[in-house]
């Protein structure tokens, strides 16, 4: 917001005429003016550092700013600063700026920076400078090195976001010459080369020759290395101790070195051993090169972890080959990759269906702009999260799935690998304890509670600030004769007495006080529960109490339905063939459908963990799984073998959090299906399969024979 001159000033001058401070409320009743428009004139006044705010207790205190105005410091800063506004024009510049562009303050003030000497000195960084501008009037800093080649000269600049005296937002431009310094630091680092190569590799063979690649001098580890005292190394030729094959490189590496004036690399094998050998120039007398540093490192462990790096990345996509999951990697839209149960997942019988087709043919419409959006995120390296989609098989039936993708490269390149869970059948389960969830909150959010706030401040203790419709309709009042009250105005004794005695404690203890109340009626008993809540302001000190009353007459003949209710489902669900059962996020049992058809009580396993009634490793896995999906939210379902009592079981698992009404994760249910029939006949099908290929390939075999004799005969 642009302020207006005539506000701003007013709201200035009154600050000056009180040089202690005034809050928003005493500047609003002084001005006359909407208390949000002060509230934004202050802001703009206080980012441009025109008035400086403190606080006193809960209130803001606003006073004159007492600093030193930007424009002066900047004028007789060393450096080169100019400010420009949002259009680009020059709205205020110091000398050593002038004196570098070469030219009057009146040539340039007022001009947009792009028709000024400046883009001459910038040359061919101008337009990159132009655009950090912009970039810094939309809020965004920036700082860098820039050469002005045509002053040939180096300077450090800085762009930072302003907002001026008047509100306007611009940018402010800081250059600082640091050509001096780029020119030590570049001789630093020549005169520094041959001490880093001699000094920082202790464990390094370290040589330093002459332009034939005589030896000058060689440190301990070299001569260790070579088997050989430092003296009768000096004067030799650099190569002479080495095998004939790593001498050539020698030889080739030294000449690349004089000829290209650069360092010189290359890697060699001796006896099992990998050396990394590095040779730098050291230039001297007009930049000719009058001494080369060699440096040798044993880099045979960084070999061994490479070919380890090698073999991970096998191991890697052979777990790919066998997960579960649907693997895809696309390069620019383009599937590359995919992995079996992708084929499985889209309804594939190979790869050439889907390879090449681009992925975008296999997302909803309706997914495609968020995807897109993800895809860019992930190229730039930020982590995405999980998604929920639809996507399409190449039947045309939409699947619900989870996925996820990052960013890897394949072949060299860049790509997005992406992976896909196909998640159908747990938004069915997920919508139908929607629904569930949905009729019980229904059930509940039909019950009213009475609600009420009340005072704590001297004067005006235990008095009503404001209550709801319901606390009013229980009193048979209207708002008016209870809102402003105090307590014992509204509620009489006995009552009274116990509802002051519950705030008190509420507040000495620093907790919710609850107990519940019963009253006698015509039409019967009423019982209510109470809470009473303290609240504290930042310092710790009590400023209000809430209070609720919940009529739990109804709600007892709900709670005895429910219970009903909840025993009809325990029914259902010992009768069915499915394991069910539920544990808090630690992993300890909560609920159990069917422990006798395991040979277990229900009090055995209820209250019980894991560690229990199992083995440690089987324990710490579904401990592990319930932790996670309580830690996540996240659901899983997963096969997994299982031993009891000797038998191998296999049963199929899917977890899913249970939250509270608060959205906390209070226990994680798991619906676990017996499919060791169903592996055990996978695996019969197998090796019966095996077997008859066997048969099949003797057969074969035997038939050859039979053909080859009889031609024979």
């Amino acid at each position: 917001m642009v302020l207006r001159k005539e506000t701003a000033l007013q709201i200035k001058d009154l600050l000056k005429k009180n040089p202690h401070g005034l809050s928003i409320s005493e500047i609003v009743r002084a001005l006359r003016i909407n208390r949000n428009t002060a509230g934004r004139y202050l802001e703009n006044l206080l980012v441009s550092g025109q008035v400086e705010m403190r606080k006193f207790g809960m209130a803001k205190i606003y006073t004159p700013s007492q600093r030193v105005p930007l424009s002066a410091v900047l004028s007789i800063s060393s450096e080169l600063v100019v400010q420009l506004d949002k259009n680009l024009r020059i709205i205020f510049i110091n000398e050593p700026f002038l004196d570098l562009i070469g030219t009057e303050e009146k040539d340039v003030l007022g001009k947009n920076i792009e028709y000024t000497p400046v883009a001459l000195i910038f040359d061919e960084e101008f337009a990159g400078f132009i655009e950090r501008i912009r970039e810094g009037i939309a809020g965004k800093e920036w700082a860098g090195e820039i050469a002005l080649n045509t002053k040939d000269i180096i300077v450090f600049c800085r762009i930072a976001p302003t907002v001026f005296e008047d509100g306007r937002r611009g940018v402010s431009v800081i250059l600082e010459d640091i050509t001096e310094r780029k020119k030590g630091e570049r001789a630093l680092q020549e005169s520094e080369a041959t001490a880093r190569a001699l000094l920082n590799a202790p464990t390094d063979s370290v040589f330093l020759t002459d332009t034939r690649g005589v030896m000058l001098d060689l440190n301990d580890t070299a001569a260790l290395r070579l088997k050989k005292p430092k003296a009768d190394l000096i004067g030799i030729l650099a190569d002479t101790p080495l095998p004939e094959d790593v001498a050539r490189l020698r030889r080739r590496m030294i000449s690349q070195v004089l000829k290209t004036k650069q360092m010189v690399r290359f890697e060699d094998e001796r006896d099992g051993t990998w050396f990394d050998t590095v040779a730098y120039p050291i230039i001297v007398d007009h930049g000719e090169v009058r001494r080369i540093a060699i440096i040798s490192r044993d880099i045979t462990e960084r070999k061994k972890a490479e070919q380890a790096l090698r073999e991970s990345e096998e191991r890697y996509k052979t777990l790919v080959d066998i997960s579960p999951d649907a693997v895809i990697i696309h390069e620019e839209g383009k599937i590359i990759f995919l992995n079996p149960s992708a084929l499985a997942i889209f309804g594939a019988k190979t790869t050439e269906e889907m390879v090449g087709k681009n992925v975008f043919d296999f997302i909803h419409p309706d997914f495609r702009n968020a995807i897109r959006k993800n895809i860019e995120k992930d190229l730039n390296g930020e982590i995405t999260p999980p998604i929920e989609l639809h996507m399409l098989r190449l039947d045309g039936k939409t699947i619900d799935v989870e996925g996820r993708g990052v960013k890897t490269t394949f072949s060299g390149r860049p790509a997005i690998q992406i992976a896909i869970r196909d998640i159908t059948d747990h938004k069915h389960a997920e919508e139908e304890l929607r629904i569930r969830e949905r009729q019980l909150s229904s059930i509940y959010s039909n019950v009213p509670d009475k609600l009420f706030y009340l005072s704590l401040e001297p004067g005006n203790l235990f008095r009503f600030l404001t209550v709801n419709q319901s606390f009013l309709d229980s009193l048979h009042l209207p708002e008016d004769q209870v809102v402003g009250k105090c307590v014992d105005e509204v509620i009489h004794e006995p009552l009274f007495s116990r509802v002051r005695e519950k705030c008190c404690r509420a507040i000495l203890e620093r907790k919710t006080i609850q107990w519940e109340e019963v009253r006698d009626y015509p039409v019967g008993k009423i019982f209510e529960d109470w809470h009473i809540t303290a609240v504290f302001d930042e310092r710790g000190h009590p400023t209000n109490l809430i209070g609720s009353i919940h009529d739990n007459t109804s709600h007892r003949l709900v709670e005895e339905a429910l219970r009903a209710s909840e025993e009809r489902l325990r029914l259902l669900l010992d009768m069915t063939e499915d394991l069910i059962f539920m544990q808090d996020p630690e992993g300890r049992y909560l609920y159990f459908n069917a422990p006798a058809r395991y040979g277990v009580s229900r009090e055995m396993m209820i209250g019980s963990t894991p560690y229990d009634i199992l083995d440690r490793e089987a324990a710490d896995k579904i401990v592990e799984r319930v932790k996670n999906v309580a830690k996540t939210g996240r659901r899983i379902q997963e096969e997994s073998p299982f031993v009891w009592k000797g038998q191998v079981l296999w049963f199929s698992d899917s977890l899913s959090p249970i939250e509270n009404a608060n959205g906390t994760i209070t226990a994680v249910v798991t619906v676990s299906q017996n499919i060791t029939e169903r592996k055990r006949a996978e695996i019969a099908l197998h090796e019966n399969e095996q077997l008859c290929k066997r048969l099949l390939e003797q057969s074969f075999d035997a038939i050859d024979q039979f053909l080859g004799r009889d031609g024979g005969s």
